[in-house]
Formats: structure tokens, sequence, C-alpha cells
């Protein structure tokens, strides 16, 4: 689901704004990154830490599919000021997204989504690399790195996973 949501922590009453075009999966990220230690927004972690998962709720604030990227823009960074703008104390949010002007070309940067590529930027990458070639063309790994990833792999299944091991990964997923 498209959207812009909120990670609120229901002991202190701050906030995360942010906007995804999936919200599942951005939900599953951010407990993953902030589970694991790996949250660049230092305070959200912190409190993270302090209070634990159970002081967190998610929330979707409003469906944003069909918008242009510049009204979820704004609209997030309406969302952000009205819990007192970036870097007050009741909001996590550390950065607002970004009109960015680049070659004549409006584009849309987001902290957590990354940079909107151009056109033009990806058909350069696609130029390069057929006319330069991949960067690891030509590489070899060595019979010692080839052996070390051959016992990595061994006893792994292989192959597509069936429905009973895609339900269970799915039901430890919501349940975190």
């Amino acid at each position: 689901m498209e959207c812009i949501y909120q990670i609120r922590n229901i002991r202190n009453g701050k906030v995360y704004i942010g906007s995804t075009k999936g919200f599942k999966r951005r939900v599953s990220q951010h407990k993953y990154r902030l589970n694991h230690n790996m949250m660049t927004r230092s305070q959200l972690q912190r409190d993270w830490l302090d209070y634990g998962r159970d002081c967190f709720v998610f929330e979707v604030l409003i469906e944003t599919a069909g918008m242009t990227a510049e009204r979820k823009a704004e609209l997030e960074l309406e969302y952000i000021n009205q819990n007192g703008g970036l870097n007050s104390p009741l909001n996590y949010n550390i950065f607002e997204p970004v009109a960015i002007k680049k070659s004549g070309i409006n584009k849309l940067q987001d902290v957590s989504t990354g940079v909107t590529r151009s056109k033009e930027s990806i058909e350069k990458q696609k130029t390069t690399m057929r006319d330069e070639g991949h960067p690891m063309k030509g590489f070899k790994h060595s019979e010692e790195t080839k052996e070390r990833m051959r016992q990595a792999k061994l006893g792994k299944k292989r192959g597509p996973m069936s429905e009973e091991t895609k339900n269970k990964i799915r039901e430890t997923l919501l349940s975190k």
C-alpha cells in the first residue's frame, strides 16, 4: 500500500513520519534495522532500545496511490510540521523530502527511499556498462575462495521455496 505513515512512541509521544510505496515491506525494514541497532536516526534507535518494541506503533496516516511525488512530499512535510517540524522534541525526523533541480529536470529525493534517477542518468549507466563492460569482467576467484563459497552452500536447499516455508517466513515477519 502506497502511503504516508508514522512510527509513534506511545510512551513519550514522539513520531517519525515517512512515505513508502509498500507499507508492510517498509515496516519490516524499520523493525529489522531497529532490532539490529542499524537505524540512522539515532534518537529513534535509542528510544527503541530504552523503551522496547512494544512502545512503538506503526500507523498509516494517508494512502497516496495516484498522487504525484511532489504532492506526497508536500503532505509528508505537512505531517512533520504538525508535530513541531524537523528536530522538534516531538519529532524523530531530521531530514525532509527535498526537491532537486538537476539538468533542468525536477526530481524528488526522499531520504527513506533514495534518489529518483533521471532517464538520462539511467541511459548513461547502460551505455557505460555496454561500452566499458561490467567492473567485475575478467575477474577470477581464487581456488581457495571458490572452495569457501562451495562449503558455505553445502547442505543448503536450492530451488523454489515450498508454500509451507513461505507461510512460516510470512508469519514470522508479520508477528514482529
